[in-house]
């Protein structure tokens, strides 16, 4: 697998990273590295983004999903199927959102270890035949040696992209049910974690080469308008499609209290009403009305 992983993503993309190198003005490695982060994270943006969708879609399932659980608590069979056919209505699966995720994430350590070689001209061998190469690499970048740590300036922005990444990222509060989320472990650790993590990008960021903060900067700014993008167009549609879902439920279709005029016609699109009515006449109290489902 070590083999594989070496020939089909960690050689190709220390191949593109040298190709930039040589391609930028004066070799900058500084723009090479943003330019191959933004690649990178264009070809995987479909994937983020139906990650995000579907990440809400599951939130917004949480409380149907524990009413099944409490309706079928003593069969696990039926459970699963009822969870499996909720997760189908809704477009989604607790699964869909983890292959894309394991993929983006082998391939961004790989790129991360990438950069880590990619300072200086030592490791040409891995470059192919036909491949151009710079002469130099020129590791400054706005007057920081991207090949020596930066004590200050890229950890500070690299932790502060990395906070408004988090963020952005937490799930909207409900205000109706803020007792709930208090006592939720979960949304706490996700709370804790907002904190925690740009604190540690910082102290890592000045401990490693400056070259991989510039790489978590671009990282995180693209994210942050990923982020953006998702919080106000996909998540508002995830919600209107869970919200239609809801409605057109068969437990909330509601008894037919009044029959209108001529009432022979169809009724959401699946139920059928027998017999005329007599014309302006409201079904009389006590009166059944006999309902037959399409076939």
């Amino acid at each position: 697998m070590k083999a594989f992983l070496k020939a089909a993503i960690y050689t190709p993309l220390f191949n593109i990273l040298i190709f930039l190198v040589w391609l930028m003005p004066n070799h900058s490695l500084g723009l090479a590295i943003i330019a191959i982060t933004l690649i990178m994270r264009f070809i995987f943006l479909p994937s983020s983004l139906k990650q995000g969708v579907s990440q809400e879609k599951l939130r917004l399932l949480q409380p149907r999903l524990k009413e099944l659980q409490e309706k079928h608590k003593g069969d696990k069979s039926a459970q699963s199927k009822a969870m499996m056919d909720l997760y189908k209505q809704a477009g989604t699966s607790p699964w869909g959102a983890c292959l894309p995720m394991i993929v983006q994430l082998v391939v961004l350590i790989l790129l991360y270890r990438v950069f880590q070689i990619g300072l200086s001209t030592s490791r040409f061998d891995l470059l192919y035949s036909w491949m151009p190469r710079p002469d130099f690499i020129n590791t400054s970048f706005f007057g920081i040696d991207l090949s020596k740590p930066d004590l200050w300036v890229l950890p500070i922005l690299a932790a502060l992209a990395q906070f408004g990444q988090s963020f952005l990222a937490l799930p909207k509060k409900d205000p109706t049910q803020k007792k709930a989320e208090a006592d939720n472990p979960m949304m706490a650790a996700t709370n804790q974690m907002m904190y925690f993590f740009p604190i540690i990008t910082l102290f890592i960021a000045r401990k490693l080469p400056a070259a991989l903060a510039v790489y978590w900067v671009t990282t995180s700014l693209f994210m942050i308008l990923q982020q953006l993008y998702i919080n106000k167009v996909l998540k508002p549609r995830a919600r209107a499609h869970m919200a239609n879902l809801d409605s057109i439920s068969p437990d909330n279709i509601n008894a037919i209290k009044t029959v209108p005029a001529g009432a022979d016609k169809m009724i959401a699109g699946s139920n059928k009403i027998v017999g005329p009515v007599e014309d302006n006449k409201p079904a009389a109290k006590g009166v059944s009305v006999t309902i037959r489902r399409k076939k």
